[in-house]
């Protein structure tokens, strides 16, 4: 396989990557259910949840959350 064959190869993939992600980035997931915790509160300006996994077992711990009131580009993160 010569250089230019290679090349062709590599663009042809990254075309055909650009062409499908954003017919995959629609697809439906199933939503995330979370879980409050009631034992526990991360504060006045945080949401405190229940840790998790995608399977739905429980995991250890906790998770404190900000979201963020409707500002553009902005989106839910973990507090330090």
């Amino acid at each position: 396989m010569n250089l230019r064959s290679v090349k062709t190869i590599v663009l042809s993939g990254i075309a055909l990557l650009v062409a499908t992600l954003p017919s995959l980035a629609q697809i439906q997931i199933e939503p995330i259910r979370l879980t409050t915790a009631t034992r526990f509160n991360c504060g006045p300006h945080l949401e405190t949840y229940i840790v998790r996994s995608l399977d739905n077992r429980r995991g250890t711990g906790i998770r404190c959350v900000k979201f963020s009131k409707g500002q553009q580009g902005s989106s839910p993160h973990s507090a330090p």
